[in-house]
């Protein structure tokens, strides 16, 4: 069969155009990951990344115990995860971002993850056992929180979301509770004080006046840079979530 050069131009328009969208879904489909404590390896007060970015936290006050299916922190009200390097290397000013962890609360109040102060910076945390994604921008403050408040000494998969858009939203067991698309709410700069697990370690990004250390276990931190949806991104929230209502595992 001959093609003719008009009917030739229109193929291969369709063929780069039909590149371009799947090169940018896949760009949408797999967020990077940016750092990772799962707990494993920890020698003394070091915490190795996961990621493989050699992001090492130092931990205070805090123990590794077995938790849901990879060592998780134990911390009982004073600890914390600090790494103090991470705003130097990974720019988080303007973009996508998801934070999350498993976590077990055994208090209703307390930071699961935060990094940065009063001017930006976000902030991942239960307040009345409810979960809130808090963020800074420019000093103003954006939050979302979730519908119902978590069973104290139970599993609960929380992750925080700024959107593409720069929308907020809230996953709790792999599922969207808090939604937020106005006003945007992209930091304006990377955050200036250490990422931490388990308190907010500067001034605080919340509408709350201390650390607010967490009382509990936390397993399985990750930080992406990128927008993870329960739509986009099944397998990803199966593994890390490991629910059964992510629509990827039994």
């Amino acid at each position: 069969m001959k093609l003719t050069a008009a009917a030739g131009l229109v193929l291969s328009s369709s063929c780069l155009f039909l590149a371009s969208a799947l090169a940018a879904d896949r760009s949408v489909a797999e967020p990077e990951l940016a750092l990772q404590y799962d707990f494993f390896d920890v020698q003394g007060n070091q915490v190795p990344d996961g990621s493989g970015h050699r992001h090492t936290g130092t931990m205070a006050a805090g123990t590794i115990v077995d938790g849901k299916r990879k060592p998780a922190l134990r911390l009982a009200g004073a600890g914390v995860v600090t790494t103090e390097a991470l705003g130097r290397d990974v720019d988080l000013a303007g973009r996508a971002i998801t934070v999350g962890a498993m976590c077990k609360p055994s208090a209703s109040d307390g930071v699961i993850v935060s990094m940065g102060d009063a001017t930006d910076g976000f902030s991942l945390y239960l307040q009345g056992g409810v979960p809130h994604f808090a963020v800074r921008t420019n000093g103003a403050l954006h939050e979302v929180s979730g519908t119902r408040p978590l069973d104290l000494d139970q599993w609960a998969h929380v992750a925080g979301v700024i959107g593409d858009k720069g929308g907020l939203s809230l996953l709790v067991n792999a599922w969207t509770e808090g939604d937020a698309a106005e006003p945007p709410s992209f930091l304006t700069r990377t955050p200036a004080g250490p990422f931490a697990v388990g308190a907010d370690a500067g001034a605080p990004v919340g509408p709350y006046p201390a650390a607010l250390h967490w009382q509990g276990l936390v397993e399985d931190v990750r930080l992406y840079r990128g927008a993870i949806s329960r739509q986009a991104h099944r397998d990803l929230l199966g593994d890390w979530a490991d629910r059964p209502g992510c629509g990827c595992h039994d």
